[in-house]
């Protein structure tokens, strides 16, 4: 009997060191900063009064840059770090905007994915926090419902010479932009800051030249949506920065 009680003692205490190990093994998240800056062909975007051509030959200034990020996604050769219960709201006139603070477990990962817009768990009315900025962002029901996933405004110089307005406006699930971005990131304790750089220019090409003398108005129209949506893949680039 002693004999038994003596195993069972000796059961217990190594299932306790082994339960000890296990939780030590588990390293802290960390937190991690993705900044997001915004350029056009190179140079830091200007907002209201600065022009630019863009590929199809348009001048063009920005008065109004909106969008969301959601579906972040971190890959790593032994697991992926997903983030899809937040919609980030950004706006290019704010930057108390531009900043996402995440907390991911240390390990190195290969490559980062996230959507333009607000994935379908989340695209409802009031299914993200009703905030000024969400509420404006919202995308008529009888068109669908949902957000807004971009909001691109400014004016041009139509073919007459004369100043135009122009609003490229992208919602509803199937214009969701999925972007995908290659880069060696190896979170610890002084992990750098992931820097998220949009290119607007590349909203007007690559892979389809948008002519805004041709469709200066998106908001409505499936097929026009659709060709920002397919630019919006290739309009950020990733780089890291130390802190």
């Amino acid at each position: 009997m002693n004999v038994e009680r003596l195993i069972s003692c000796c059961s217990v205490l190594i299932l306790l060191q082994l339960g000890a190990c296990k939780k030590d093994d588990i390293a802290d998240e960390v937190s991690v900063v993705i900044e997001i800056r915004h350029e056009v062909d190179g140079a830091e975007l200007a907002m209201k009064g600065t022009t630019y051509i863009n590929q199809a030959g348009n001048e063009f200034d920005v008065s109004k840059l909106q969008y969301y990020i959601s579906g972040i996604e971190f890959v790593g050769n032994e697991f992926n770090a997903v983030f899809d219960e937040e919609a980030f709201y950004v706006d290019a006139e704010d930057n108390s905007t531009y900043g996402i603070s995440l907390s991911l477990s240390p390990a190195t990962y290969s490559k980062m994915k996230f959507s333009i817009g607000v994935i379908p768990d989340l695209n409802e009315h009031e299914a993200i926090p009703k905030t000024i900025e969400n509420t404006n962002m919202m995308w008529p029901e009888p068109m669908g419902g949902g957000y807004h996933f971009l909001k691109l405004e400014g004016h041009y110089r139509n073919h007459e010479g004369e100043s135009d307005g122009y609003a490229l406006h992208v919602g509803n699930d199937e214009n969701l932009i999925e972007v995908e971005l290659e880069n060696s990131i190896a979170i610890n304790d002084e992990s750098p800051i992931v820097i998220l750089t949009m290119d607007v220019s590349q909203w007007f090409k690559n892979s389809n030249e948008y002519d805004l003398n041709d469709q200066n108005y998106s908001m409505g129209s499936g097929p026009l949506m659709r060709q920002i949506s397919e630019n919006g893949r290739n309009v950020f680039s990733i780089s890291l920065e130390n802190k």
